[in-house]
């Protein structure tokens, strides 16, 4: 347990110094997000899954698109307390807001995560540290007065997230979930070089039957832009269903 208090501590004094360091000159913007995921899990063996994630983001509510992105990985379960995994994702960040990009903008993005959880009574912790090697287009604008993909920008990213997950009722189908995620830009030598995002997130669950479950919650987004002056603080809504398959075939 000294070990999760003295990562909690060492992030929140970064989230702290960061926000001292921009308050004096930022300008912020907010925009009304709703976020739309299918999230799922399929079992090959014993330590080893599949995931997927199919998200589809909004804004101004449902008026304008946000964002789309697909993310398969592979995981690997090294025990009760320890998930391993690496993936892929495919990003297509839109214009919108008072800062837009100029055009549509595609992202690939490799990624490692591990995931430490743990309990403490009821309720049920989770660690989850991931690196993400960006390749982000660079938009240029052709003789016809088009946008194209001329390339891409490497970017590197560390994001942690501290999960809680709690039961609301008796049969456990309801439950409650909150999480905070930190996401730090970091120098081509991995050190961190300015605070990207925060997300903290409240929501409430339903289990429907032993292989899904439905989510809704509210999300409060800081996203630091690139000029380092402006950021969007962004009210987002959530809504998600969730499947693991292949769990019990497993057991037998």
């Amino acid at each position: 347990m000294n070990s999760y208090k003295t990562i909690m501590s060492c992030l929140i004094l970064i989230i702290g110094v960061q926000f001292k360091v921009s308050a004096q000159d930022e300008q912020i913007d907010h925009n009304f997000n709703s976020w739309w995921s299918n999230i799922n899990k399929y079992h090959l063996g014993a330590k080893t899954f599949l995931s997927s994630e199919l998200h589809i983001r909004r804004t101004n509510g449902l008026d304008k698109w946000q964002q789309f992105l697909f993310r398969p990985a592979v995981n690997y379960k090294v025990n009760d307390h320890l998930v391993s995994t690496v993936g892929y994702t495919f990003i297509q960040t839109y214009p919108y807001g008072n800062q837009p990009i100029v055009a549509v903008t595609p992202e690939h993005n490799v990624w490692e995560q591990v995931t430490l959880k743990h309990n403490i009574k009821k309720v049920n912790l989770s660690h989850r540290f991931r690196m993400e090697h960006r390749f982000i287009g660079q938009e240029t604008v052709d003789s016809n007065g088009q946008y194209r993909t001329n390339g891409f920008n490497y970017a590197q990213r560390f994001r942690y997230r501290f999960t809680g997950q709690f039961p609301l009722s008796k049969n456990q189908k309801v439950f409650g979930k909150w999480f905070d995620e930190i996401w730090l830009n970091l120098s081509n030598s991995f050190m961190p070089r300015s605070l990207n995002q925060n997300w903290l997130y409240l929501g409430v669950g339903y289990r429907f039957s032993d292989i899904g479950n439905v989510q809704v919650g509210f999300m409060d987004q800081l996203i630091k832009k690139g000029d380092g002056v402006h950021y969007e603080n962004n009210p987002t809504i959530q809504c998600s269903v969730s499947f693991e398959l292949g769990r019990k075939k497993i057991k037998k």
